[in-house]
């Protein structure tokens, strides 16, 4: 299984990218993991120290590419890499887990604000802008699956379904991520 992983350095991206790493065997080829990162070398120091990865499985199965996922080219370099792969074996899934940083003022009454402000809104448009140009619908080639990480309680149903207590956080803390997010 080959699987494209955009916001994997941190949070549920990396919990699920750590998942499927946990399944691999080292020296097989039973998945690929292909990772979009601004800053590689951190990345894969923070997979082999802090994680326990073996460094083994980061010369085979995983591969960290240099890049933003909200530049088409990053995106556009990270999908042709795995592409080539394993003799054009084609991608199963893409898994998008982008996200921003929530930034708090001096004002503990303000809400905080994401930066950057439209990073999921953009990195979508371009991962499928991407995918459009690698996986073209009439090109024979199988398009992949996409998994889009998001948070809870977005929209007016899953806003409901968000306990009491936490709704007026929700609604202060959150508004600015989840609009990105929506």
């Amino acid at each position: 299984m080959k699987v494209i992983f955009l916001g994997a350095t941190s949070g549920c991206g990396l919990f699920g990218l750590l998942n499927l790493i946990q399944s691999m065997k080292t020296g097989e080829k039973l998945h690929q993991a292909f990772i979009l990162a601004r800053r590689p070398d951190e990345f894969r120091s923070t997979l082999v120290d802090t994680h326990n990865v073996n460094p083994a499985l980061l010369e085979k199965n995983i591969f960290i590419v240099k890049g933003d996922a909200t530049v088409l080219g990053d995106v556009t370099s990270l999908f042709q890499k795995a592409a080539r792969e394993e003799g054009g074996a084609p991608v199963d899934a893409i898994v998008s887990s982008v996200g921003g940083k929530l930034i708090f003022g001096s004002n503990p009454l303000k809400a905080p604000t994401l930066s950057p402000s439209n990073i999921c809104q953009d990195a979508t448009k371009v991962i499928l802008e991407a995918i459009n140009a690698e996986f073209p619908a009439n090109s024979g080639k199988t398009q992949p699956r996409i998994v889009v990480i998001t948070s809870n309680g977005i929209g007016p149903y899953a806003h409901a379904k968000v306990p009491f207590m936490l709704k007026g956080m929700y609604s202060w803390m959150l508004d600015e991520p989840h609009a990105d997010k929506e």
